[in-house]
């Protein structure tokens, strides 16, 4: 069993933006992500990085 510093819940953009910071501090990341993959990154898969808005949902 590997051990961690520091464990990151979901991969969006905020998530990975904190896994990074806490990688370039120098300790051990897991990140932790339940989407499938294609379907991970929270809403930054919708703006590709940008704002997001939700009107009536997603297909708005």
């Amino acid at each position: 069993m590997s051990e961690y510093d520091v464990v990151v819940v979901g991969a969006g953009n905020a998530a990975m933006c904190a896994a990074l910071a806490a990688r370039e501090h120098g300790v051990k990341v897991a990140v932790l992500e339940w989407a499938a993959f294609g379907d991970h990154g929270g809403n930054s898969t919708f703006t590709a990085g940008a704002i997001r808005t939700v009107y009536n949902g997603v297909d708005d």
